[in-house]
């Protein structure tokens, strides 16, 4: 892949092994500043760390555990700077029926149900992201408070988890 990624900060969430530690390794070849996330695996996030061509970091965080994730963005930002993307490579899915991210018939609000959080995750934490990146300050009761805001109500005994459809420009308006 021949991008370039020079001057771009890029947290990749899982990125100790696997899918994860491939993606981080061509985000840096192609000249990003990337943050290795990991749980548990901190010997391969500091190996891949070693391993990468531009400056790095790792950062670990269990993101089954709120506790731990409550927070996790905006200190990053604090810590290293703004982020310029968010690579959800982790896997972290409890499996409940959730509106799938594509539409059916375009430019109409029907979309299909999938299975997993996993479906809904990448998007809402990347809106996060960009949310902590607007505003450094942000609270996650503030982040939970303005993406229900936003959401477009789904119809009424719609069998989906959730507040509604939530789309970025919406999530980042008035903050």
């Amino acid at each position: 892949m021949n991008i370039c990624l020079k001057n771009q900060r890029i947290l990749v969430t899982g990125a100790s092994r696997g899918i994860g530690r491939a993606i981080a390794k061509q985000l840096s070849e192609s000249g990003a500043e990337v943050i290795i996330h990991y749980n548990i695996h901190k010997s391969e996030a500091d190996k891949l760390k070693s391993e990468l061509q531009n400056s790095c970091f790792t950062e670990s965080c269990d993101l089954s555990d709120a506790s731990q994730v409550t927070g996790f963005i905006p200190r990053l930002v604090q810590k290293y700077g703004p982020l310029s993307a968010l690579v959800n490579n982790a896997g972290i899915s409890p499996g409940v029926a959730v509106v799938g991210p594509y539409q059916i018939n375009s430019g109409q609000l029907s979309y299909y149900y999938l299975s997993g959080t996993s479906m809904a995750s990448p998007h809402v934490a990347g809106i996060v992201a960009l949310m902590a990146q607007k505003k450094p300050t942000l609270t996650a009761a503030e982040a939970e408070t303005k993406l229900q805001s936003a959401a477009i109500p789904m119809a009424e005994g719609a069998n989906a988890a959730g507040s509604g459809f939530i789309t970025a420009n919406a999530a980042l308006n008035g903050l």
